[in-house]
């Protein structure tokens, strides 16, 4: 759990180094850096917090949820995303906001959070197959890539959402 911590923490320090490199603005290129870097810092984060209450078979004392090593249930996985927006996501949104960054960031993140979470989850999954696991990872990481390539157009984020 320390290890995931540890990379999202990272993360913060590469927005750090990008924002104080420049002394401006992030620009379209920093923030798509930015973007990257989430996404690595979220999937270990939440891989290694899993990964630490799987491991035993006792009732997590967080969530009050009974988990297992052969059981993943619904409710863990919404508690996992609520937690991960709740802990994360608006933290880093309080950072960005700071940064005088566009509204489209902040949609994509919302986005990317289901598949960065069903991405974290399917390594600590030991009750299906391995063909399910491989689909289940290709439709996350195809989903990610296509909120990350599809609403990098502006005109298709007002075209999706209406005018914000």
């Amino acid at each position: 759990m320390y290890l995931g911590i540890h990379c999202f923490r990272l993360c913060y320090i590469f927005l750090a180094n990008e924002y104080f490199a420049k002394y401006a603005i992030m620009n379209k290129v920093l923030v798509k850096r930015a973007e990257v870097y989430i996404i690595i810092g979220l999937c270990f984060s939440v891989f290694f917090f899993i990964r630490t209450y799987v491991k035993n078979d006792k009732i997590m004392p967080y969530y009050a949820l009974p988990v297992s090593k052969t059981i993943i249930n619904e409710s863990f996985i919404i508690s996992i995303l609520i937690d991960t927006s709740l802990r994360k996501i608006i933290i880093l949104m309080a950072i960005m906001l700071n940064l005088n960054v566009e509204y489209n960031f902040y949609v994509k993140i919302v986005l990317m959070l289901p598949g960065i979470v069903i991405l974290s989850c399917i390594p600590n999954i030991v009750n299906i197959y391995r063909i399910d696991k491989l689909l289940l990872g290709i439709i996350s990481i195809v989903y990610l890539l296509l909120v990350f390539v599809l609403l990098t157009n502006d005109s298709l984020l007002l075209f999706v959402f209406g005018s914000i």
